[in-house]
């Protein structure tokens, strides 16, 4: 949420990091560079180092068809430099296109857009929508650490929507190599006016030495420090984090699992948990209620890796409903299934409506890991069922075995100010959690890219690359 500009004494002292404008190109094994030996280039292994020509008949005629031979080469050669010169042309004015606003081509630019991400980031993945449009956030780091965002946002087809990379990221404390990264979407007063809410998207890292940091997205355009900044919670080095509005969820350097939520004028609160994972395991945050008072009032369900190294469930982890929702909290916790876990396993969780009727309270619930043979598997609870299905999906068989899995849970609010004719502002007073949709995904990394998948049914959709490409100028949202 944002805040007044106050610095915690308990964070590190850094400027921040220091926005990209565009992609780095690296040169990687695999590239089709030729393999360098510790001698130079190598040469083929059949070939002689020591061979000797013989003057014959056969030979002195083999060398007067050499000039001609060369003749060839050279023409041959001339023709390849042109080919070449067309390629860099090309990509030179593509990429001056691209900077003008147009959509970029795969064939004019000749530079990959491809959103390369570190071995192990983790990876943030939010999107809601309105009557106007819809806005998609993707949070992850790259090799060097930064840490970095994509947007694609607009008012057509979701899968037309061109990613776009954002420019202004500027937190206060540089993130620490591989941390845990979570989103929450909650709506934001308009100054304090009253007269609309805009929906802000909050990015929650662990910088340096292990403190919770964020960085705020909204009516503004662009990032701004959050005033968890100034709470001082430190996580176990290492630890992931999990969100859903209005909850934050970390390791303490205890080993527990610690729950924190924002209450309107009263900031960051800490719900006590007594949920022990495995350290430096990751896990999830799902809803298990429509509707936002509800889940404010403890309707959320946690699924980690207990300390046996097995998966767990466990609703209403801060027993905030008490006997009100009493036996549901039972049948979460009582029927799950006992599932072994693959060491340092991904977890990602989700939740969608049952139906798009109102009256009809029951939500599905997704849940993504890896098991004990390496294979990413589904559990899928529908409505108040007490069983939950088990499923391989085809879409995750590729996924890089260190990878990050992050899936959209939509947002929910409740007694919000709409401002229709405004800029970025909901529509809607109160937002029950919604059916699937077109972004339902989950998105994951494969050969070291991400990618995103659909929900298509209890199925999955065949993974897709994310191309992140260079940002618009200035930055603004397609279609609103």
């Amino acid at each position: 949420m944002e805040h007044p500009n106050s610095v915690a004494r308990s964070q590190p002292d850094s400027s921040g990091l220091q926005p990209v404008l565009y992609p780095t190109l690296e040169v990687t094994p695999g590239d089709g560079m030729i393999p360098v030996s510790s001698q130079g280039i190598a040469k083929p292994e059949e070939q002689s180092q020591s061979a000797t020509l013989v003057a014959t008949d056969e030979n002195i005629a083999e060398a007067q068809k050499r000039p001609r031979r060369r003749w060839y080469y050279t023409i041959g050669a001339a023709i390849a430099v042109l080919v070449i010169l067309g390629a860099v042309l090309g990509g030179v004015l593509g990429s001056r296109a691209a900077a003008g606003g147009d959509a970029p081509s795969a064939t004019s630019t000749g530079i990959s857009n491809s959103t390369a991400v570190a071995p192990g980031s983790r990876l943030a993945l939010s999107s809601w929508h309105d009557s106007k449009g819809f806005v998609r956030h993707l949070f992850y780091q790259q090799r060097n650490g930064t840490l970095r965002s994509c947007m694609s946002a607009g008012s057509g087809s979701v899968n037309d929507s061109l990613w776009r990379e954002m420019t202004n990221l500027d937190p206060e404390h540089p993130a620490q190599a591989l941390s845990g990264i979570a989103t929450g979407l909650t709506i934001q007063d308009s100054n304090s006016n009253k007269n609309g809410r805009a929906l802000q998207v909050i990015a929650f890292f662990l910088n340096t030495t292990n403190f919770v940091n964020a960085i705020d997205y909204g009516r503004t355009f662009q990032f701004i420090r959050d005033n968890i900044n100034d709470a001082n919670f430190q996580a176990l080095e290492g630890s992931g984090l999990a969100a859903y509005w209005p909850y934050l969820l970390f390791q303490s350097r205890d080993g527990l699992l610690q729950v924190n939520r924002y209450v309107p004028g009263e900031a960051w609160t800490t719900e006590i948990s007594s949920i022990r994972a495995e350290r430096r395991s990751t896990f999830a945050l799902v809803p298990t209620s429509r509707n936002y008072t509800e889940i404010d009032g403890g309707r959320v369900a946690v699924l980690y890796q207990n300390e046996d190294g097995k998966l767990s469930a466990w609703e209403d982890p801060m027993n905030r409903g008490r006997d009100t929702w009493s036996a549901n909290q039972t049948a979460w916790n009582s029927s799950f299934p006992d599932i072994e876990l693959s060491p340092t396993s991904p977890i990602a969780a989700f939740a969608v409506a049952a139906s798009s009727d109102d009256s009809i309270g029951k939500i599905n619930t997704f849940v993504l890991y890896r098991n004990e043979k390496g294979i990413i598997q589904q559990l899928r609870r529908e409505g108040a069922e007490n069983g939950w299905q088990s499923s391989t999906p085809d879409a995750f068989q590729y996924a890089d075995f260190g990878t990050s899995i992050s899936c959209v849970t939509g947002p929910t609010w409740a007694n919000a100010v709409t401002a229709t004719d405004k800029s970025n502002e909901v529509t809607d007073t109160d937002r029950l959690l919604e059916p699937a949709s077109n972004l339902t995904r989950c998105a994951f990394s494969s050969g070291g890219y991400v990618m995103e998948t659909q929900l298509d049914g209890v199925d999955w959709t065949p993974p897709k690359q994310v191309d992140c490409y260079p940002p618009l100028y200035p930055e603004v949202i397609p279609g609103f």
